[in-house]
């Protein structure tokens, strides 16, 4: 993603290789996305949009990071094939 002058706390994360090796092969085929971190990005937005939207809930930031599975992220990829 391009670099912008607003600074933001980040956090780093663990994913498995494969999965990591898939969103990679999403982001060079269709070129939706600039890189791996802005697809990342924008599927973890997504997921929290959708169960906010299903809970009646407004989104927030600082969720249980539990909400987020292997196989929601294998969905997105899937679905943005």
């Amino acid at each position: 993603m391009p670099k912008s002058e607003v600074q933001v706390d980040r956090k780093n994360i663990r994913l498995p290789r494969n999965l990591i090796e898939e969103a990679d092969r999403v982001v060079q085929k269709n070129k939706l996305y600039i890189n791996r971190q802005q697809f990342i990005e924008s599927a973890i937005r997504e997921k929290i949009e959708n169960i906010s939207s299903h809970s009646g809930n407004p989104t927030r930031i600082g969720l249980n990071s539990s909400f987020w599975t292997f196989s929601s992220l294998q969905r997105m990829i899937y679905w943005l094939e």
